[in-house]
């Protein structure tokens, strides 16, 4: 039996390092970042990709975006 997809640390189809990819407000989706691959778009299920993303973790990502942006 596969993995699943929210304990896969590397692409299956290239091995680049899997990211989340957040598609609303408390989930995300697990995707391959590199342009060349299409996981798991390519996968029969891609639902199998879509996880559950805690409150705290989508404000430790937002604060993080908000400090290293460029003040103009």
């Amino acid at each position: 039996m596969p993995s699943k997809p929210e304990s896969q640390v590397v692409c299956p189809d290239c091995n680049e390092k899997l990211k989340k990819c957040l598609i609303q407000q408390n989930y995300a989706i697990i995707i391959c970042p590199s342009p060349t691959c299409g996981y798991p778009f390519n996968q029969r299920d891609v639902l199998e990709n879509l996880t559950y993303v805690d409150d705290n973790d989508v404000l430790k990502v937002a604060k993080k975006r908000l400090s290293t942006r460029t003040k103009p």
